[in-house]
């Protein structure tokens, strides 16, 4: 179990990791940013002892209650949530030879979500592998991130590869 604990939160970190970065990028192609440089809204910010980048940086990067940790989690529910409807769409078109109840859709995503829970976010664990894995150097962060990367695509090719295995097991039955 603590193996499966560490992995998931790997994944979690790495999904954390990728989503805070894409941020960062979208920030220097961000048409919106050029608001913050009208002159009257850069004096406004600059009373208020405001500077804006690191009110949003920090809204998307804070480790507890941010934006991409918040995105991370979906991510990590919603890969496991379509890991396991893809088994059972397989299973389900081999066993019935008709299409899967919507029913299960919602059994699956709900295991999925318990299974997140409680082995990243219960009791805030993800925080104490995000102290962890933020000592790592950058080969192995660029590891785990492209591992991630590949374990999202092979996720959307089963799952994409279910949905046209059942649809052929059914017309051809």
């Amino acid at each position: 179990m603590k193996l499966i604990e560490k992995y998931l939160n790997i994944l979690h970190y790495c999904l954390y990791i990728i989503d805070y970065k894409m941020h960062l990028l979208a920030n220097r192609v961000n048409p919106s940013r050029l608001l913050y440089k009208i002159p009257a809204i850069k004096r406004k910010n600059e009373q208020q002892g405001i500077d804006l980048n690191v009110v949003v940086n920090q809204f998307f990067g804070d480790k507890r209650f941010g934006l991409s940790v918040i995105i991370a989690g979906g991510v990590l529910w919603g890969t496991f949530s379509f890991w396991f409807i893809s088994l059972l769409i397989i299973l389900y078109a081999v066993i019935n030879k008709s299409y899967l109840p919507i029913f299960y859709f919602w059994v699956c995503g709900g295991i999925s979500g318990l299974i997140s829970y409680v082995f990243v976010f219960r009791h805030d664990k993800y925080l104490k592998y995000f102290k962890k894995y933020d000592k790592w150097t950058k080969k192995e962060r660029y590891y785990y991130c492209t591992i991630t990367l590949l374990y999202l695509l092979f996720i959307i090719c089963i799952f994409f590869g279910a949905l046209n295995f059942s649809g052929y097991i059914i017309r051809n039955w």
